[in-house]
């Protein structure tokens, strides 16, 4: 079987593939690159040392350790995968996975929400002017993931008491529900979007459960994507001039708040949604600047 009937067969027919669709793209992204890169062999054939070139040539043309760990893991699920279905192929456990470089979190700073909020201000389609917005502060204030977001619905969400119940993205069964809360400026930008989502799909004679809904060309209205969200911040950032504002950095601002206001690993994780109170670790680690000001104010002996 050729490596790419092979990426097929695990990532799209699942099979013996146990990860979320979502996350099953990726490693099929992934493994699609190195298949090109090895010009499509049999399966059977790919070796040890075709894989360690990879990654070599991956280092040297830029990628960073951390890149090159997300092919390895996908490779690694790749060739599992084909073992459990009976398949020959090399042992998945060989494939080397370089050790994580440390990243300081990023985190979302008051002067990218504000620029990249200005510019979705000045979108002249109030649709997606209005969406953004509400997307923006919602993310904010809660610290939802966007998957968490996209699937909302209108019914979810209870602009009275300024709440929602969600159901947690990476629930390990502990507690697959949680609510999120937000804040005044928050539900206002809510009403707005909801009052003209309905105008907006009432126009269209469509029905749609979806708190978010995008227009596509080829789809017509339905919920909005990932990646949706994703570009759109980006593009407004682009725009404000100022350092991409990821929507997850979003998330690690509302972690970072908790902890500064005294929050502690449980109560993080707990509105986060965190499966491990690991999870939650990450935001009570003090960045250089706090860790220099608190240095400094509990170290000075003189």
């Amino acid at each position: 079987m050729l490596l790419s009937d092979a990426i097929t067969f695990v990532f799209q027919s699942r099979g013996g593939l146990r990860e979320k669709l979502q996350t099953a793209r990726g490693y099929e992204r992934d493994a699609r690159q190195f298949c090109l890169f090895i010009h499509n062999p049999h399966v059977e054939n790919v070796r040890l040392d075709d894989i360690e070139r990879y990654f070599i040539e991956m280092e040297g043309v830029g990628f960073s350790r951390n890149g090159i760990q997300m092919k390895a893991c996908a490779l690694r699920k790749l060739f599992k995968a084909l073992r459990r279905n009976g398949y020959v192929v090399l042992d998945p456990n060989e494939i080397p996975l370089p050790r994580k470089e440390f990243k300081e979190t990023r985190v979302a700073t008051d002067e990218q929400i504000n620029e990249v909020r200005a510019v979705f201000v000045q979108s002249p389609q109030k649709h997606c002017r209005l969406r953004n917005i509400a997307v923006l502060l919602l993310l904010r204030d809660t610290g939802m993931r966007v998957g968490e977001l996209r699937a909302l619905n209108l019914k979810d969400v209870d602009l009275v008491n300024k709440r929602a119940l969600i159901k947690t993205e990476k629930s390990r069964g502990m507690k697959p529900i949680r609510p999120v809360f937000w804040y005044d400026e928050c539900n206002e930008a809510l009403k707005e979007w909801i009052e003209e989502r309905d105008r907006f799909l009432r126009k269209r004679g469509i029905t749609e459960d979806a708190l978010f809904v995008i227009s596509h060309r080829d789809k017509g209205v339905a919920r909005i994507g990932q990646s949706a969200v994703g570009i759109a911040f980006r593009k407004a950032s682009w725009t404000a001039g100022v350092p991409t504002l990821n929507p997850h950095s979003l998330r690690h601002r509302k972690g970072h708040l908790l902890s500064k206001e005294g929050a502690n690993n449980s109560i993080i994780s707990s509105v986060l949604g965190h499966s491990s109170l690991a999870s939650s670790y990450i935001y009570t680690m003090m960045n250089d600047r706090e860790l220099e000001e608190m240095a400094r104010q509990y170290g000075n002996e003189q």
